[in-house]
């Protein structure tokens, strides 16, 4: 379960990912500001909230 921090910042890098677009990878995320740590812990879950915000939108 993430914390309410964890979830802030897992919003923002779906947000970034989105911003992105396809080929997304975790140099562009390390450029937007987010750690190796972060993305390691909280990557697949911003790539599911990117991509069902996308599939909301579509």
């Amino acid at each position: 379960m993430l914390t309410p921090s964890q979830k802030r910042r897992t919003s923002e890098m779906a947000r970034a990912m989105r911003e992105h677009g396809d080929g997304c990878n975790a140099d562009h995320l390390r450029l937007k500001g987010f750690t190796q740590h972060e993305i390691d812990t909280l990557g697949t879950f911003a790539t599911e909230e990117a991509n069902a915000t996308f599939a909301r939108a579509a």
